[in-house]
């Protein structure tokens, strides 16, 4: 049976590169990790030159809130699945 991850903890840790200061997470719940990505989302967006400097964190901060989202939707799946199976 799969386990919610609920009871992991949430850090964040702060990457300073020059005068810019870029946040990493380790993320617990979906909707943080959802937001997390419409962030860097926006934040990329709306800007018309790039920071490169900034480009790889944010991009390793948005991998990271991806495959968390991709896990969860997994797990709900399976448990969804199995609750029906039971049903009929």
């Amino acid at each position: 049976m799969l386990e919610s991850t609920a009871s992991e903890s949430y850090h964040i840790y702060h990457l300073s590169l020059g005068k810019n200061t870029i946040m990493t997470t380790e993320h617990t719940t979906y909707a943080q990790a959802f937001t997390q990505l419409e962030k860097i989302s926006q934040q990329l967006s709306q800007q018309e030159l790039i920071d490169i400097d900034q480009l790889l964190p944010l991009v390793d901060d948005a991998m990271s809130a991806y495959q968390f989202c991709q896990a969860r939707i997994t797990a709900v799946e399976n448990l969804l699945t199995e609750k029906l199976k039971t049903i009929t």
